[in-house]
């Protein structure tokens, strides 16, 4: 796994907490460090997506606003949706 910072376990436990719809329901660590990783590499790969994005309309890309993120979304960049027509690049450098 990587050593770039990622989301607090006791968030992401909480997060996931919030939308259990039984009590009863756990999740493990292991389950908590996957998913924590994932998060991390879904978010860098937004980022980048968004710099490409911007880098090729010619804008300034020493900072990335909010809306260069919308864009990305906009293109069905989601965890929601399906990535068949999108190519997901996964850099574990």
């Amino acid at each position: 796994m990587s050593e770039e910072p990622t989301l607090p376990l006791a968030v992401l436990a909480r997060i996931f907490q919030l939308h259990y719809t039984n009590p009863n329901t756990k999740i493990s660590k292991l389950a908590l460090v996957c998913s924590a990783e994932y998060l991390r590499i879904f978010v860098k790969e937004a980022v980048l997506r968004s710099l490409d994005s911007k880098t090729r309309s010619g804008g300034n890309t020493s900072m990335l606003e909010k809306e260069d993120l919308e864009k990305i979304a906009a293109q069905g960049f989601s965890l929601g949706k399906s990535m068949a027509n999108s190519q997901m690049i996964l850099d574990f450098s």
